[in-house]
C-alpha cells in the first residue's frame, strides 16, 4: 500500500513516536507500507523540528533531527512537487500533498490537517488521519501491522 504523508504526520512521528504517526513510519521502515513524501513536506517538517520551542520542549538535538530527516529520505519515496491543483480552499499550501498523491497513484493520503481531512477524499484517494490509516492497514492486512 502506498501512502503520502503530510508534514504534520512526519513531525508527530518523531515527537510522539509511539503514536499512530510513529507507527506508520515504523511500518514504512519495515517495508510494510510504501511511504511517499512531497519534497515540500519534508522541508516543512525539518523546519518545524528545528524551531527553538520544539527543540527545547522535546530536547531535540540537531543531530537527532538530521538523522530523522535522513532516515525519512532513505525509507521513503521523496517526490518533487510540480503542478498543484486548486482543491483546498481553506489552505492552498496543502495542495502539494494532493498533487503528489495523484501523481504517485497513492492508495491514501495521511494527514492531521483539518483542511485536508474535511475533504475526505481527492480524486478517489481517501484522506485519513494517522489513526484511521492504521485501522485501514490492519483491516486490509492484519499481518502488516
Amino acid at each position: 500500500m502506498r501512502a503520502v504523508l503530510d508534514a504534520n504526520v512526519l513531525v508527530s512521528g518523531l515527537l510522539v513516536g509511539v503514536g499512530p504517526s510513529g507507527q506508520l513510519i515504523d511500518l514504512a521502515s519495515a517495508r510494510r507500507l510504501e511511504m511517499v513524501i512531497p519534497s515540500t513536506a519534508l522541508i516543512e517538517a525539518a523546519i518545524a523540528l528545528r524551531k527553538s520551542r520544539v527543540k527545547d520542549r522535546y530536547r531535540l538535538t540537531r543531530g537527532r533531527i538530521q538523522r530523522y530527516v535522513d532516515d525519512l529520505r532513505e525509507g521513503a519515496t521523496i517526490v518533487p512537487v510540480t503542478a498543484q491543483p486548486d482543491a483546498v480552499p481553506g489552505d492552498p499550501r496543502d495542495n502539494h500533498v494532493l498533487a503528489v498523491a495523484v501523481q504517485e497513484r497513492c492508495d491514501m493520503i495521511v494527514s492531521g490537517d483539518g483542511h485536508l481531512l474535511e475533504l475526505e477524499s481527492y480524486q478517489g484517494i481517501p484522506i485519513l488521519s494517522p489513526r484511521e490509516a492504521l485501522t485501514r492497514l490492519r483491516d486490509e492486512d492484519p499481518d502488516a501491522c
